[in-house]
């Protein structure tokens, strides 16, 4: 009545049963648990249970890497247990993972652990009764390092790994795993549409993005890189649910590029077309503006330039001194305007502003002058 559990290294944990005669004799429970080491072909005792399991006990592998000892007839209570590899240092971690893989494919799997970890290993998730779990396989899967993790790739015969779900560990050189990512593989071509037409608009210290919509998509990811072309090696946000966002607290003058990667919450698209940006201070206001008359049907303007990053000046003009309205755009480095065609005896306010591809600067002071 004992069970043998599959570990994340391969190991297998067997745990419980009777030593003594006939079905299921519970005076006689065996405490001590022992793993099987399928190279060595030996077996080594580890840590004793608390309380016997026999028939009708269960035992399943957690995700985190421990496993839970559990029933047995007339016991209903479980036990926790660690295995020594969780006491051997730091684990391995995964950030993200996707949720469903096609046969043969190729997945990427995040980690910043990419150069420590030596095996990736998928677990079947346990299906477990009467001291006999029907479902155990491992498969052990090839992968390659990547800038941002591993690439991993997904078994291709569905005989030796039928379709379902399964616990992707890592494991580093100590044989210490990850707290596994459930994962589901499946027939047939599984994919979700990029999303399209993304664009990128900087501003002071920020790129604010938008795209249209993938069909079959529930949430996106955006990503970044610092070289053209990639690799896109900061994840700059998951679960995004809406077609825009804004990547704050960036650098200004300095050139983002940027993907999107489109989730139905389980399979993830390829990034979409990339998109740069560089984000920019926005220019200091003018100041100094004065305003003359030249004529009956001409005032003039001249201001202070304060701004070496300005794309132009934006000219706005009143009639009240409180509602203004842009009537001029001048490219630049300049410092005057003439405003012609007026009327005569009447008089105006002016402001003006610089402006770049960050957006406008601040007023200038307001000027007002009268035609003759």
């Amino acid at each position: 009545q004992m069970n043998a559990t599959l570990l994340p290294d391969g190991l297998i944990f067997v745990t419980g049963g009777v030593r003594g005669a006939g079905f299921n004799d519970m005076t006689t429970p065996v405490l001590s648990s022992e793993v099987w080491d399928p190279v060595t072909e030996q077996f080594t005792t580890w840590a004793s249970m608390a309380v016997g399991r026999w028939y009708h006990s269960t035992v399943v592998l957690l995700p985190d890497g421990r496993l839970l000892s559990a029933g047995g007839d007339n016991n209903l209570n479980a036990e926790i247990f660690s295995p020594p590899y969780l006491f051997q240092g730091p684990r391995p971690v995964i950030t993200s993972a996707p949720g469903l893989v096609r046969y043969g494919a190729t997945f990427d799997v995040e980690t910043p652990d990419a150069s420590k970890v030596t095996n990736a290993n998928w677990i079947r998730l346990s299906s477990v009764t009467h001291a006999r779990n029907f479902d155990q396989r491992i498969n052990r899967l090839s992968f390659q390092a990547t800038a941002t993790g591993l690439r991993v790739t997904a078994p291709s015969d569905p005989n030796l790994c039928p379709p379902g779900y399964y616990m992707l560990f890592l494991l580093n050189e100590k044989g210490v795993p990850s707290v596994a990512r459930i994962q589901r593989i499946g027939d047939g071509v599984l994919t979700v549409t990029p999303p399209t037409n993304l664009t990128a608009v900087p501003g002071a210290g920020q790129v604010s993005l938008n795209w249209s919509a993938s069909p079959e998509a529930l949430a996106y990811t955006i990503k970044r890189g610092t070289r053209k072309g990639g690799p896109y090696s900061t994840t700059v946000a998951r679960g995004v649910t809406t077609t825009s966002y804004t990547d704050t607290g960036l650098a200004n003058d300095k050139t983002y590029h940027y993907v999107v990667i489109a989730t139905n919450g389980n399979l993830e698209s390829v990034p979409s077309s990339p998109v740069s940006a560089k984000p920019r201070t926005l220019p200091a206001a003018p100041t100094g503006l004065t305003a003359t008359a030249t004529s009956g049907t001409r005032i003039a303007l001249s201001w202070v330039d304060n701004a070496t990053n300005e794309q132009g000046f934006y000219i706005e003009r009143s009639t009240d001194g409180v509602t203004f309205a842009q009537i001029a755009r001048v490219g630049p480095n300049a410092r005057t305007y003439g405003n012609g065609g007026l009327p005569r005896k009447t008089r105006y306010s002016y402001r003006v502003r610089a402006y770049n591809a960050t957006g406008p600067s601040g007023y200038s002071d307001i000027a007002s002058a009268t035609t003759n």
